[in-house]
């Protein structure tokens, strides 16, 4: 039977969901007008033989959700959106950081955080994301910032990773 606390979980799970959503659609729009390309990587399922015989869908881990094309570069991103004031190590996603640091070889890569109450986005690089503990936060200051979630661009990203290789 449904209890409130499981309703109240259901529905605080699809507020979450329009709001990634809605941050994935101005990440589309930004990177547009920054002249990059947006390829999306779906939400993964696989079908699998259920009891009886029966079809189940399951979901698939992604390795991340954006690759941006665009000036010779790419940028590999995945999203997230926190209405605290700090990124908690907790987000950090295991299978994406690897993702992420196996792509950052090929170019930037990292987590684009939508600061809500802020109204700031923020790019934590892949190593930046490495070398937090568990416990520890990121604070905007401690990436990359890129300005409000409608005008923000993606080659700010870069330039700051152009000018990190060129330091290394």
């Amino acid at each position: 039977m449904f209890t409130l606390k499981s309703t109240n979980r259901v529905r605080a799970g699809k507020i979450a969901q329009k709001k990634g959503q809605r941050f994935e659609t101005f990440i589309k729009n930004c990177a547009f007008a920054s002249r990059f390309f947006p390829i999306q990587i779906p939400d993964g399922c696989d079908t699998k033989r259920g009891p009886g015989g029966r079809t189940v869908l399951i979901r698939v881990q992604t390795p991340f959700d954006f690759i941006l094309i665009g000036h010779q570069q790419a940028i590999f991103l995945d999203t997230k959106t926190t209405s605290a004031t700090t990124f908690s190590h907790s987000k950090i996603k295991h299978h994406q950081l690897i993702n992420l640091l196996e792509a950052s070889k090929a170019g930037p890569a990292g987590y684009l955080v939508l600061f809500e109450s802020k109204r700031l986005v923020v790019f934590f690089s892949a190593q930046k994301l490495q070398s937090i503990q568990p416990r520890q936060s990121l604070k905007p200051q401690d990436g990359l910032i890129l300005g409000p979630p409608e005008t923000w661009n993606p080659r700010h990203i870069i330039e700051d990773w152009i000018l990190s290789e060129a330091s290394d």
